[in-house]
């Protein structure tokens, strides 16, 4: 069950743990914890106080590296599935054992395909759907939810497009998408990053006048302004 190959620049290595922590609204060490897992934490006699922690989240960045596009939106779908609907991670790493017995990845949660209910995560097939935490039994499409509402997908069948939440709430003037501003935050509208707006206010410049050299609206400025202070922090 091998997923497409995605495009390219959706894998290239862009954001911190930070970044990721910062657009999905995740703490940091949660973020760290699933991608790159936990190490057993011991007492001054070596007795094991916590066990060690297994990464959840596939991702081809090495434990300094940085992490891609992918990456973040696999975050952002399991960390929406956990706050929404109390998803158990137990399932999501039975999931993540079924699929690597196919030669397939978690990575799915970046793929139109991908599916979800309260309990279970999906992979469409056709007019049906595998189960991926029930051993592959086939469930019947009609009785789940779509998906999240936050992204949008390319030709490649991955997503394109993250509108992440402003303040827990939805929103879709703001974006991520790895083909504008080198995949940091943009005005959706005009494919203006929500940095370069703000540098130039920073330098002092008005914002009637930066507004009207990129077309945006005044409101769009201050927004984007906010977005960077909150990113920033």
């Amino acid at each position: 069950m091998p997923l497409p190959t995605p495009d390219e620049i959706k894998t290239f290595p862009a954001y911190t743990l930070a970044d990721v922590a910062r657009y999905v609204g995740a703490s940091e060490p949660t973020i760290r914890a699933w991608f790159r897992g936990r190490p057993a934490a011991s007492s001054k006699k070596g007795a094991f106080r916590r066990a060690a922690v297994k990464p959840i989240l596939p991702t081809g960045a090495g434990p300094r590296e940085m992490l891609s596009f992918l990456d973040l939106i696999e975050a952002h779908m399991l960390f929406a599935l956990r706050k929404a609907y109390n998803f158990p991670l137990g399932r999501v790493r039975k999931a993540a054992e079924y699929v690597a017995s196919l030669e397939g990845s978690l990575m799915l949660l970046a793929h139109k395909d991908f599916i979800h209910d309260h309990r279970d995560l999906f992979l469409g097939e056709n007019q049906r759907l595998l189960s991926l935490t029930e051993g592959g039994q086939l469930a019947d499409k009609t009785i789940l939810e779509k998906g999240l509402h936050q992204v949008t997908f390319g030709s490649d069948g991955y997503v394109e497009k993250f509108f992440p939440n402003s303040k827990g709430k939805p929103q879709q003037d703001f974006m991520v998408n790895p083909s504008v501003n080198f995949g940091r935050l943009s005005v959706a509208r005009i494919n203006v990053g929500a940095d370069a707006l703000f540098q130039r206010v920073d330098a002092g410049e008005k914002i009637e006048d930066i507004a009207e050299d990129y077309g945006a609206t005044q409101a769009e400025i201050v927004e984007a302004i906010r977005w960077h202070e909150r990113l920033a922090a």
